[in-house]
């Protein structure tokens, strides 16, 4: 059966309440458009193919219980209609892949790096203990911030692909033997392209591998032709081929990854505590501004910056037992 695609036009009202105002893109199982109220306060609508029906339901579902934690938007409706279903939820702004790739030499600075990587595995955590999985972490679905009071906060968006992994109960739900790959390749851990059931462990690994794309732009399989190919390097490559002159407390995090079993529990505050050494090594703190803050800079103050920046990896040596042939 052909799919049918649902479209919608500007200035179409929606349950008589919301009228959009632009396409803002799409997320995992569907379109999102920029609405407005009648009251003119500007949303995010998921729209979903009655095809579909079910993942919005869902993502609506994960969304009400995450919506009162620091990092989640708010759920103002949920709605089914007779060609599609729709959820209206609060604006964020720019995604952070998209912020990244703003930037001079599409990377961030290490401080923007770790003050970012605090944040989303916060949400991380926040999510994890609702009882689900996002299964799909990468800097495009974590969004900053749209008003004076919300700018440095980062948010988790985009739960199209989200599963509980544990019962109401609180009871850990036994992994599957047979699973379909879930995610985006590029982020995956080695074990969904092992095709090995998604775990707490895996939202990790996603997170560590968009934290290395932000500082150093790029990982080292990106020009990989295909998914076994990703997976081969992800096994084969040591931790300073991937990690490059990131420090010494990445090549920790990755370490502790390599051997976290599915069913064990995360010690969140130890990864935000790596990263918060991270910041104290460099002498600086979760009030540094962002990258993109400070972007109109003069070009000689952005060079004083840089200078002090790679004064200060110098300080930030490997352990003895790791290798130093990564790339810069």
């Amino acid at each position: 059966m052909p799919k049918k695609e649902i479209s919608l036009e500007v200035d179409t009202v929606i349950n008589n309440r919301w009228t959009v105002m632009q396409k803002l893109g799409e997320g995992s199982y569907g379109l999102v458009y920029q609405v407005k109220d009648e009251y003119g306060q500007h949303y995010a609508m998921k729209i979903e193919e009655k095809e579909k029906q079910g993942v919005l339901a869902t993502e609506a579902m994960v969304l009400s219980s995450f919506q009162d934690k620091k990092h989640g938007l708010k759920l103002v409706e949920y709605y089914q209609l007779e060609r599609f279903n729709f959820m209206v939820m609060t604006l964020a702004g720019k995604n952070l892949t998209n912020l990244r790739r703003s930037m001079k030499n599409r990377k961030f600075s290490l401080e923007t790096t770790v003050n970012l990587g605090i944040q989303m595995m916060e949400a991380i955590r926040d999510l994890h203990e609702i009882g689900y999985l996002h299964r799909d972490v990468k800097g495009s679905n974590y969004g900053i911030g749209i008003n004076a009071d919300d700018k440095r906060n980062v948010y988790l968006i985009d739960f199209g692909m989200a599963r509980r992994y544990k019962t109401e109960r609180g009871q850990l739900i036994p992994p599957r033997s047979v699973v379909a790959f879930r995610g985006t390749v590029r982020y995956a851990s080695p074990h969904c392209h092992a095709r090995k059931d998604y775990g707490r462990r895996d939202d990790l690994y996603s997170w560590l591998y968009t934290l290395v794309e932000f500082r150093r732009g790029y990982l080292q399989w990106r020009n990989a032709n295909n998914e076994d190919e990703v997976a081969r390097m992800k096994n084969q490559l040591m931790p300073s081929e991937i990690l490059g002159n990131m420090p010494r407390q990445f090549y920790e995090i990755l370490a502790k990854l390599n051997v976290m079993t599915f069913s064990e529990t995360p010690n969140y505050n130890w990864f935000i505590s790596q990263l918060m050494n991270v910041l104290k090594s460099i002498d600086k703190d979760q009030t540094a501004p962002f990258d993109w803050e400070i972007a109109n800079s003069s070009s000689s103050d952005q060079a004083i910056l840089e200078d002090a920046e790679n004064k200060q990896l110098i300080a930030l040596q490997k352990p003895a037992c790791m290798d130093n042939n990564g790339k810069p």
